[in-house]
């Protein structure tokens, strides 16, 4: 999962279909959250869920 800062928001980028369909299926996410392949997130959010893919072994790469 690469993780990127653009701001207001965080892009999260799965490395593959098994981390997005894992993604998916844990969190609530409607269709106009994604941006081509990502997953755009508040910033004040993406702490929190870099801390649920590390602790559930998804290997984070934060990108500033």
């Amino acid at each position: 999962m690469q993780v990127s800062n653009q701001g207001s928001i965080c892009m999260f980028t799965p490395d593959s279909e098994t981390e997005k369909a894992w993604m998916k299926e844990v969190f609530e996410i409607e269709a106009w959250q994604w941006s081509g392949g990502s997953l755009a997130v508040d910033h004040r959010m993406s702490h929190d869920l870099i801390e649920v893919m590390q602790d559930e072994g998804l290997s984070v790469k934060v990108i500033v």
